[in-house]
């Protein structure tokens, strides 16, 4: 799932925030694309200094899961610019991410830190000093293979559903919902991104009656039932 990172930097007693957002929290690239944007906007009303971090995602979804983060831009196959940068009140800035090296036949999945700088303490006495929270962004970007393919197996085990994903791409299960035999006492079923390769168990109230989802993949979104 896509995280929130809160970094909290203690000073004393006043309360101050950065107010950076983004337009988007998913970046899903088609294998036939080479670039993608983003749009960071500066609500508050002081300058703030924002910056740029991507990583690889290694093996997603499993046990053996690692990111890796590199100065190169070509061993990460991915280029953010810019990487730093002010945002005055009130401004938007687009970033530009572009893809260095072509699609495979898997999902290259990366993460995005937009992270707000803090800002250096101009003055020590206690009237000036502040507890600044600063709220940082991760972003998921997929770059889709070129024929990328849905597939996978589902099981039912010990009252549970496993769902493992045998394609080559990831794909998203939310709005999950199951009702008892009879078609009552319907409870909600946390949704979960399952990468090409990894498995998920979704612990079920209801044993074995039926289950449904919405399956999101790229910009084809169905409904699926177990």
């Amino acid at each position: 799932m896509n995280r929130i990172y809160l970094i909290i930097f203690l000073f004393a007693v006043n309360i101050a925030h950065a107010q950076i957002s983004v337009d988007k929290n998913i970046i899903d690239i088609s294998s036939d694309r080479r670039h993608g944007d983003i749009t960071v906007y500066n609500s508050g009303k002081n300058p703030e200094d924002v910056r740029i971090s991507v990583f690889l995602i290694r093996q997603p979804g499993l046990a053996t899961e690692e990111r890796f983060s590199s100065d190169n831009p070509r061993e990460l196959g991915i280029i953010a610019t810019p990487r730093r940068f002010t945002l005055a009140p009130e401004q938007r800035r687009k970033i530009r991410l572009s893809f260095l090296k072509p699609a495979i036949d898997q999902d290259q999945i990366y993460r995005m830190l937009v992270e707000p700088l803090p800002k250096e303490k101009q003055d020590t006495t206690p009237s000036n000093s502040l507890i600044t929270l600063n709220i940082a962004y991760e972003l998921l970007l997929i770059k889709r293979p070129p024929q990328y393919k849905i597939e996978y197996s589902a099981n039912r085990i010990g009252g549970g559903l496993s769902i493992h994903n045998t394609g080559n791409s990831n794909f998203l299960l939310f709005s999950g919902e199951q009702c008892n035999t009879l078609g009552e006492d319907c409870r909600s079923i946390a949704g979960k991104r399952i990468y090409a390769g990894a498995r998920h168990r979704f612990e079920l109230p209801h044993g074995e009656s039926p289950v449904q989802f919405m399956l999101n993949i790229g910009d084809d979104t169905r409904a699926v039932r177990f």
